[in-house]
Formats: C-alpha cells, sequence, structure tokens
C-alpha cells in the first residue's frame, strides 16, 4: 500500500480527479490507514506423471516461534547420517501421497524459508523439506537452475520431470546419484539412482549450502583464502578461512568503518559464513559485518558494544548478546532476513533505533529488566512476531520508548510493557493488526498520534490516569475497540487533551472509570474479528473463597488467505498458574494441551470450539468456552466489505485505491465471487474508481453514513 500511495502522488491528474486525488492522499496520510501489502496464496499444483501423483506447493505462515541451538553447517557425511536415520520411522514403501501424512489444509511447513514465495508443501515436496530440515535444521535454502552434476551436494533437493516430482539426493558419485522420495507410486521410496543426465534435465536444484561452500572435513578448510589475513586496528588481526569462518583475535578497540571499502575483508564479504570474535575484543565496529553471508556469530563476554549497522543485513539466524554488553546500537541487526532467535542478557541498558527492524524471522523477544531506552522503529517490520516482554524490572525508572517500535508487526498478539514508562510513541503500535488488547503500564504521560492506528483486532485498553493528551488519530480504524478501562475517575478522563478525531473515533467505546488494576479487567468479552464468535462459561459449584478465576481466550483475524485464520492467545490474572485447552469440544483437563504461547487455528466453512481452564495448585477454574465460526458464504459479504471480513474498515478501502492503481492486483473478494464488482462498486457507476475508496473511507469514519449502492439496494 506505501507503494500505491507513492504511486497515486506521482500521477498526473486534472481538474476534480486532482482535487479527489488530494484528498484521497490527505485522509490516507492523517488517519494512517496505510496497510502492507496483502499476502498471497499460491497453490502450485504440478503436472501429473506417469510414476508420480501431483503435489502441491503452498505458502502459509510459519506457525511457531523455534529456537534453534545449531547453526553450523554439517559435512555432506553428517547430513546423509541424519537423513538415512529416518528410513525407520518411514520405511520403504509407506503410504505417502498428497493426503497422507500431509495436505493442504495441514501442509508440512519447510524450515529453509521461502523459496519464490513457498516455504511448504503436500506429497513428495513434504518428504523432501522434511528430510532437508532433519540435515539442515534452520539453515536458509537458495534455488539454482542451469544444474549441473558438479553442482549437486548431499542433501540437495532436486525438482524434475517438469516440476511434477520432487526428491532429494542421498549419495553423490561421478556418474550420478542415490535419491529418497515421497509420493512415488503413492509411497516411500529410498535408495533410487539418477544418472547425470536425468539430474542436468532436473528443473531446478534447492540447496542449503552457501555459495562456495567448503566442508570442514576438507583438508584445506582452515586454510586462509588468497588475501584473507592481515592486522585490524593497533592490537588485533584477522583471517578468513576457506570454509568460510572469520576469527578476529587480539585485545582491544575493532575501529570503525565509515565506508565498505575500508573493511580489510571488504572484498570476500560474500564468503563469511561463520564469524568468530575472540575473547579480548572489546567492541564490534560500524559496519563490519554488513551484508554479509555470516550465518552466526560468536561474540564473547568482552564486548561491550555493537556498534552501528553492524550485523545489517546479514544472513545470521541467531544471536545471543552475551554479559558486559550495554548497547546494541542504531540498524545493528536490522534486515537480517533468517534472524529467529535473540537472545539479550541483562547487562544491556540500550538497544538502538532501527536495532532489529525488518528481521521477518523473528517471532518473539525478551527484554531484561536492565532495558533503559529502546529507539525507534527497534521492531518495525518484524511482521511474524507475536509476542514483545519486558522483564517487569525497577518500578521507580523509567524506559524511554521510541516512536514506531512495533509498526507493522501484523501478527503481535502478546506484548507486556516495562512497569513504567515515558509515553506511547508515534504509532508504536500502527497496523498490528492481530493485537487485541494491551495495558499502558502507571507513569505514560502521553498516547501520541497514530499510536493505535490500523489495530483492527484492538478490543481492550487500559489507560493509567497518569496520561495527559492523546494524539491525532490515535486510535483511527480501531473499529474493535469495545472497552477502556481508566484508572482514574470520569473528571480526570475529561481533563485528557484530545483532539476531536479522537473524541469521534471513541463515540462507540466504553469508558470504565476508577478501574484501580490496569493489567486485568473482569469486565471483559471480547468477540473476534472473524463471521462470529461467541464465549460462555459453565457453572461452578466451587465456593467463592476457592474459586480460580476462569482463563480469558482472545482471537485475532490474520490476512485472509483462501480459508481465514486467526491467532487465539489464552491469559489469566491468576499468578503461578497453568491454562490447558482442547480446540475439539471436548472438556480440558490437566491432560489435554498445555498453553505455552498463541497459536494459529483456521477453517473455512465451519465452528471450531476452543475450551480452556486455569489450574492453580490443584484447584480447575470453570470452563471457558469460546466459538469461532468460519464461512465463505458469500452472502455473508456487505458492500465495501473488501477484504471479506465482516465490517467495513480503512483495509478496505486502502484495497480498492491499490486495484485502482495496479488493475492486476487481486482482491481478497475475488476468492470468494467473480462478480466482485458489487461489493467494490460502492458508487454504482459500473466501473472501480478512486472515488469509491474515498466513498469506503466515508463509511469507515461513520458508520450511519449510506454508501450510494446501498441505498439503491
Amino acid at each position: 500500500m506505501l507503494q500505491a500511495i507513492a504511486y497515486l502522488s506521482r500521477i498526473k491528474l486534472t481538474g476534480g480527479c486532482k482535487k479527489l486525488k488530494k484528498q484521497i492522499l490527505s485522509t490516507i496520510l492523517t488517519l494512517c490507514l496505510c496497510v502492507a501489502s496483502i499476502s498471497k496464496t499460491y497453490a502450485w499444483q504440478e503436472n501429473q506423471d506417469p510414476i508420480q501423483q501431483e503435489n502441491f506447493l503452498v505458502e502459509e505462515s510459519i506457525d511457531e516461534s523455534v529456537l534453534y541451538e545449531n547453526t553450523n553447517i554439517p559435512t555432506y557425511q553428517e547430513a546423509y547420517n541424519r537423513m538415512i536415520a529416518l528410513q525407520t520411522k518411514y520405511p520403504e514403501g509407506m503410504e505417502w501421497t498428497n493426503y497422507t501424512p500431509y495436505s493442504l489444509n495441514n501442509s508440512y511447513t519447510w524450515k529453509g524459508g521461502k523459496i519464490e514465495g513457498v516455504n511448504s508443501g503436500v506429497g513428495c515436496v513434504a518428504f523432501a523439506f522434511l528430510l532437508s530440515d532433519e540435515a539442515f535444521n534452520n539453515l536458509p535454502g537458495r534455488m539454482l537452475t542451469g544444474v549441473k552434476l558438479s553442482d549437486v551436494k548431499v542433501g540437495d533437493i532436486l525438482r524434475v520431470n517438469n516440476y511434477a516430482h520432487t526428491v532429494i539426493v542421498l549419495q553423490v558419485s561421478d556418474t550420478g546419484v542415490i535419491i529418497a522420495e515421497g509420493n512415488y507410486n503413492s509411497s516411500v521410496h529410498w535408495g533410487r539412482s539418477m544418472s547425470k543426465d536425468e539430474i542436468e534435465a532436473a528443473n531446478c536444484l534447492i540447496t542449503r549450502y552457501p555459495e562456495g561452500y567448503i566442508p570442514p572435513d576438507d583438508p584445506t578448510a582452515n586454510d586462509p583464502i588468497e588475501g584473507g589475513e592481515g592486522t585490524l586496528g593497533e592490537n588485533l588481526t584477522w583471517k578468513l578461512t576457506k570454509s568460510g569462518t572469520l576469527t578476529i583475535s587480539g585485545n582491544g578497540t575493532m575501529p570503525d568503518f565509515s565506508e565498505f571499502t575500508d573493511r580489510p575483508w571488504n572484498n570476500h564479504i560474500d564468503k563469511i559464513l561463520k564469524i568468530v570474535i575472540e575473547d579480548g575484543v572489546t567492541n564490534v565496529s560500524n559496519n563490519a559485518f554488513y551484508n554479509s553471508n555470516a550465518l552466526n556469530v560468536n561474540i564473547p563476554a568482552s564486548v561491550k558494544t555493537i556498534g552501528i549497522n553492524a550485523f545489517r543485513k546479514s544472513q545470521i539466524i541467531s544471536v545471543t548478546i552475551p554479559n558486559n554488553v550495554k548497547t546494541i546500537s542504531d540498524g545493528a541487526f536490522c534486515e537480517c532476513p533468517n534472524l529467529s532467535s535473540v537472545t539479550i542478557s541483562d547487562s544491556v541498558k540500550t538497544i538502538g533505533e532501527r536495532a532489529f527492524r525488518g528481521c521477518r524471522e523473528l517471532t518473539s523477544i525478551y527484554l531484561p529488566a536492565s532495558i533503559e531506552s529502546v529507539g525507534a522503529g527497534a521492531f518495525m517490520g518484524c511482521d511474524n512476531m507475536k509476542s514483545a516482554i519486558f522483564a517487569p524490572g525497577d518500578a521507580d525508572k523509567t524506559v524511554i520508548l521510541g516512536d514506531n517500535m512495533f509498526t507493522q508487526c501484523y501478527r503481535l498478539v502478546n506484548v507486556t510493557l516495562p512497569k513504567k514508562i515515558d509515553h506511547i510513541g508515534v504509532g508504536m503500535f500502527q497496523i498490528c493488526s492481530a493485537l487485541s488488547s494491551l495495558n499502558i503500564p502507571q507513569g505514560a504521560e502521553s498516547i501520541e498520534e497514530q499510536a493505535f492506528a490500523s489495530c483492527y483486532s484492538l478490543t481492550k485498553l487500559n489507560i493509567p490516569d497518569s496520561i495527559t493528551r492523546i494524539g491525532t488519530a490515535a486510535f483511527s480504524a480501531c473499529n474493535q475497540l469495545k472497552d477502556i478501562y481508566f484508572s482514574g475517575n470520569e473528571e480526570q478522563w475529561n481533563r485528557i487533551g484530545k483532539t476531536a478525531d479522537i473524541n469521534i473515533s471513541l463515540q462507540q467505546v466504553t469508558i470504565h472509570y476508577n478501574n484501580p488494576n490496569t493489567e486485568t479487567s473482569t469486565e471483559s468479552s471480547t468477540e473476534t474479528s472473524t463471521e462470529s464468535s461467541t464465549e460462555t462459561s459453565t457453572e461452578s459449584s466451587t465456593e467463592t473463597e476457592n474459586t480460580i478465576n476462569k482463563p480469558e481466550i482472545k482471537a485475532s483475524e490474520l490476512e485472509p488467505e483462501n480459508s481465514k485464520k486467526v491467532i487465539v492467545s489464552i491469559e489469566t490474572n491468576e499468578k503461578n498458574a497453568k491454562i490447558y485447552y482442547t480446540t475439539n469440544g471436548s472438556e480440558p483437563t490437566i491432560n489435554s494441551n498445555e498453553y505455552t504461547e498463541p497459536f494459529e487455528i483456521s477453517g473455512t466453512d465451519e465452528t471450531i470450539i476452543i475450551k480452556a481452564i486455569t489450574v492453580v495448585n490443584n484447584k480447575i477454574s470453570e470452563v471457558v468456552v469460546k466459538e469461532i465460526k468460519f464461512s465463505n458464504n458469500i452472502s455473508d459479504i456487505k458492500f465495501g466489505d473488501v477484504d471479506g471480513k465482516i465490517g467495513i474498515t480503512a483495509n478496505d478501502a486502502s484495497l480498492v485505491l491499490e486495484k485502482v492503481l495496479n488493475d492486476i492486483f487481486k482482491l481478497p473478494i475475488e476468492e470468494k465471487t467473480t462478480n466482485y464488482m458489487k461489493y467494490t462498486d460502492v458508487d454504482g457507476d459500473g466501473k472501480l474508481t478512486a472515488t469509491d475508496a474515498s466513498i469506503i473511507f466515508q463509511k469507515t469514519l461513520n458508520p450511519e453514513f449510506v454508501m450510494p449502492v446501498e441505498s439503491e439496494n
């Protein structure tokens, strides 16, 4: 959408159209209704083959955060051993089809990242992905075309027969390879050979080995590459080996690099696969490893500062910030596409601006009590992040939080802020479309402009009486916001400085005064933004003094795909409690699933029943029941409901504008009906124009506004 606005600002219009363009741009920017481009769902159906049945690749979001201990590249023998060990679990002849053991509704998600937008599959693809993950864990994959036998290594995946079949390589020789495969005559098959000619006829190769990889068991692996060693500053040395390990040794400070060309290893930056900083080095300098191919890094306890853009755009998968590090500087880990695990020690005080911005595989972050400030945009665009937790810390210490800190963290559902903060910054949670509630801690003085703009799932806020100002468009397009729990009285609420648009945004919101506990509320009963959702609890015969507070089940909708998805989170007010739940309607017990983190569920035309209990010291709460109904019934869709969700939101208007600017862009509603113009052409002129987007914006601002197409029907 941001690109669409940029495009709209460049196109030339005249007369009324020019005025309309200006109005639309002004509305979008003022209300901060920009949304990210809709994620697309791909179903890659392969051609049927006389031997292999058709197989599918589908794109889906990774469901869970997985922390990996080992990011080292295996030797060829290690990769083989790990794969062949699965032969016991998946024996020769075991049934393996597009529907067993994985299906389109339950596909296998690969840990190697997306290859041309795809990261999961069924049939032969699922089997190859599964073995690949066993061999390489979470090492990222890359695709090569024009396959040569000399390119092929143990554990590589080959797509063959005009993409109709997928196999994985177990062994390599001078004349061909030995493979394993699923969905070979509807079953698992180990040990088939492929000739050189067959290999070089393959459509593509997917490998988890970095470019130029030399295995560590190669006799020359630890030899330096040509021009790959020297001095660094006054007291340090560096060495880059043929296996891709860059080692920084000595005692003292690494010099900062204002230009990339100042780095002594700059000409070899693409050959760095692992970084070892030895004890005695006291910093990681500015731009030191920017854009390197390093998959992991060892940072010693002697390091106190990680410099500006130190690891920006590198390929690292996980990082541990050791004790003694005080500062993670601006952009230090910005745009690291594979970074999925970050451990921050309790020595860190400052996290700079954009420090982890755009780390799209990062699903959670835990910030220690030592944190004193977090810079603007520190986690912006971490669009798979589900959880962000600050340790409680000292109640007397005010933590400084920057603007846009979590902007565009679409899947963020679980947030715990420090005990005391300075404010909620500009756009801090903007377009966190899955966030359903938040507790703003005491001490915060303001909620700045656009702080919660386009938080479509936000239903509840706890606001302390320390707030003195709420900025423009702070709650823009928060159409699900129902309850605000304010710790002060009505007079204090009325004294808070608010612009006119805030009062309009809160017209349908209930303000609960004198709510001293800003962390919890007994009155919350949240509906999701799915088609319908109800929550009930069973009667309990337990005495009042023995009552355990029941948990609260929340569900927040993600971007619609072929089937809708929601993120489910379950919370309890009880200390030292455990939560157990079921998703099939059965009664939960202590033997049911234990809730540990938010999870996704999806459906098409069905109702999923979630039940949960809280358990504390062998005492069990009432059962809470939430029904989530998914529906693909086109009759449920209203005029202007472009994204297929219930209710008209800013997202609908933004999507229409994007369609106007880019005709090949596919609206979500097109997945449900070919007659999508019925719901998008809201002015009834038979064309989709910017006027339709403007009218939908008006509906967003005023639910009582009647669109032309509504009056006609």
